[in-house]
């Protein structure tokens, strides 16, 4: 099952975040989480571009980053795109509850 939020509150077996790179950059994320804000920009291998996937593992879940690139050149395809390739990742393979 796939829940959509406009808030994450993490209780699902895996949740995907998309994040733009220029939030990244800026280190503006709307996370309310401190550890796990601290924890994304503590990475330093996560940029943000576009495509790009990254996986943490928290609290015995399964966060997945999703990059959407710069945030003057997201689309409405583009961030399909970035659902759809999150989604069908090997990352996500396995499990049956996802929130987005």
């Amino acid at each position: 099952m796939i829940t959509f939020r406009k808030e994450a509150k993490f209780d699902k077996e895996a949740t995907i975040l998309f994040l733009e790179k220029t939030a990244l950059e800026k280190k503006r994320l709307t996370i309310k989480s401190a550890a796990l804000r601290n924890q994304i920009f503590s990475l330093g291998r996560f940029t943000g571009e576009s495509g790009e996937l990254f996986p943490i593992s928290s609290n015995k879940q399964l966060i997945l980053l999703c990059g959407l690139g710069k945030s003057s050149e997201i689309s409405p395809t583009s961030l399909r795109v970035a659902v759809r390739k999150a989604v069908l990742s090997s990352f996500l393979k396995k499990i049956s509850d996802i929130e987005i």
